[in-house]
Order: structure tokens, then sequence, then C-alpha cells
């Protein structure tokens, strides 16, 4: 298939005359260095960037409103909270990206309303000498992963020692592989353009489990326990796919994890799992529309409501059910002995 390229002229500021040339292939813009970036999908990235579509009506009052209610039932619920806005990629590699003029959505949001919440832009710069992304996608790299996961413990209350050391421990675990990535941006080629390839390769058992939820996204659930021998606490979140490629780095921290795909805080979801932490996530293209946690389905049912079969049987919908249960009972007890016979046997 014959690729489908454009060059657009985009003004980087309604008060600047100047325009500048940008290569656009299948919606996705080809930067310095190669570097891949999205340009185009239902968030309407560079038009926002441009100023061509404005933010969506009464997106910076739910943001502030929903943000607020998060920190009090955080407070209710006994646990330490951190709102993450993960930065789209254009935002942390500045200098390989060809619209120069612009500010980040997220930095619009905290001008508006004066929110208080994670933008890691600087921790990602720092966190390889590709500032934390992959080169043909819009996600981080495992590096970029490791150097969230750090920020987010330390926004959490882990010590500086802890978070040096388990970062220090994640790294020696990255490994190449043999076969290349090709990522989303890098998929949309024909051919695909690929990169080399690293994973993480826990040296510690964790166990998986899930709600079997495989075609879209939102209404996914996946838990998972760390037999990381310092892990401590209970982490639920409330994301989308930047942290939930980031759990296996989590699990050096966390000792269980309750991670929900969902642009909203359940509510029902902290009163049951009643965790020490908890972390809510949106990528920045997502503030372009922000809804009220007002509308939140039960999480539960989220993906049945959306035509999304959920698969709750045997090991998975006894492991959610122990975890939503009361966690000093004896259903969760049970459900923990069971893992450690697991483990021994293994």
């Amino acid at each position: 298939m014959p690729l489908k390229s454009e060059t657009r002229a985009i003004a980087p500021d309604d008060d600047m005359e100047l325009e500048m040339d940008i290569r656009i292939e299948n919606g996705v813009i080809i930067g310095e260095d190669e570097q891949l970036f999205l340009a185009s999908e239902r968030h309407n990235t560079i038009d926002l960037l441009s100023g061509k579509v404005p933010i969506h009506r009464n997106s910076f009052t739910h943001f502030a409103r929903n943000l607020k209610s998060r920190h009090e039932i955080s407070t209710q619920a006994g646990a330490r909270y951190v709102h993450l806005v993960a930065p789209d990629k254009h935002s942390v590699l500045r200098e390989e990206f060809p619209f120069k003029e612009f500010t980040p959505v997220a930095e619009a949001y905290r001008e508006k309303t004066g929110a208080d919440f994670l933008f890691p832009v600087q921790a990602l710069r720092a966190s390889s000498p590709l500032k934390g992304y992959c080169r043909t996608d819009t996600h981080w790299s495992i590096r970029g992963r490791i150097a969230i996961a750090a920020e987010l413990a330390r926004a959490l209350g882990f010590d500086e020692a802890t978070i040096a050391a388990r970062t220090a421990t994640l790294s020696a675990l990255v490994k190449p592989t043999e076969q290349p990535f090709v990522g989303d941006l890098g998929g949309r080629f024909t051919p695909p353009r690929d990169e080399p390839g690293e994973v993480l390769a826990p040296d510690w058992r964790i166990h998986a489990f899930s709600n079997g939820v495989t075609s879209g996204n939102h209404g996914r659930i996946n838990l998972m326990i760390s037999d990381y021998p310092e892990a401590q606490g209970r982490l639920v979140i409330f994301g989308d796919s930047f942290l939930a490629q980031t759990l296996q780095a989590l699990t050096a921290y966390f000792k269980e994890i309750l991670f929900c795909r969902t642009r909203f805080l359940h509510r029902e979801i902290v009163l049951n799992a009643a965790p020490d932490y908890i972390i809510t996530e949106n990528v920045e293209r997502y503030l372009s529309a922000v809804s009220s946690d007002a509308e939140a389905p039960p999480m539960l049912l989220m993906a049945p409501m959306m035509g999304r079969p959920a698969r709750y049987d045997g090991d998975n919908v006894r492991a959610l059910g122990a975890f939503l249960s009361n966690r000093t009972g004896s259903a969760y007890r049970k459900f923990l002995e069971g893992l450690a016979e697991k483990a021994v046997e293994a």
C-alpha cells in the first residue's frame, strides 16, 4: 500500500506569522533524527497545539473538580494520592519535534486550574538518550517506565535511598530482544519502521490476574501481586495504556497493584480495595476533553456496558473477589496463603 503523505503548513501561534512545513505520512509526523510523532487522531493533537481546535468546553472545570474530589476521597480512605499527566512525546522531545513554538496542553491546565499534578517532563528527558520514549512509538521506552515508576514512588512518599536502589535493580534487569520493535507509529508504514527492542525481565515472581477483557480499552482490570522482597503496600491505579505498560516496574515498589483502565476514579473500587496508595493518570492528549467523575459507571460493569465481554472465571474471579473483599478477612488471607503454596510448589 502506498504511503499517504502530505506536507502541512502549521502556524505555531495565533500571534505569529511564521509558518513551517511539517512532513506527515499516514498520520505520523517525521521529526529530526527520524523520531516519529502522532499527528492526527480523535484527540486532534496538532490542531490543539496550533490553536485551531480549542479544548473542549468545561474540561478545565471538570479536571479541577475531579482532582479536588480525588484528593478528598483518598484522604478519607487513608491513602496517599497523586495524579499523573503522562506527557505526550512532543512535550518531551521538543528539539526533535518540528513544531517548536507551543505550550504543552498540560501546562495550560496547570495555569488555568492551579491543580496539583505530576507532569514529569524533566525526569523523562534525563532517563535515557532517547528521553524516555521509543523512536517508533507514542509510549515510553523501558527506561522511561523505570523513570516514571521512580517519580510516582517519590510523589507517594518513598525515600530517596529506596528509589535509588529500586531504580538500579530495575535498570540491571533491562535486556535487549532478538527481534526489533515496531511501535504503534512505526506500524503505520509499509514496510514498518522498527528499532532495537528491550524488555524488562524481573527476577521475582509476579502473580497476574485480570477480568479477561481483550478488546478495546475502557473496563480492563489487571491485578498483580509481587513477590519482590521489599515491595510494600496496596496500590490502586485508574489510568490508561501508559501506566498499564509500567506495571512491571511498579512491582518493585508495591506489593499489590490493581490497575483499572478508565478515565474516572471509581469510588466503589476505592471503598472495596482499601488501598494505601491511589494513582489516577491520563496521557496529555486526553486533556482535549475531560469528563466529570460523576459520570463514572460501575468499574466492574464498564466493559460489558460498552459491549466488550469480560471473563470473570477460575483464579481470576477468586483473586479479584478476594482483593476487593475485606483485606484483613479470611477470604483474602486464604487467597494469599494459596499464592504462597503455589510459589513453593513452583
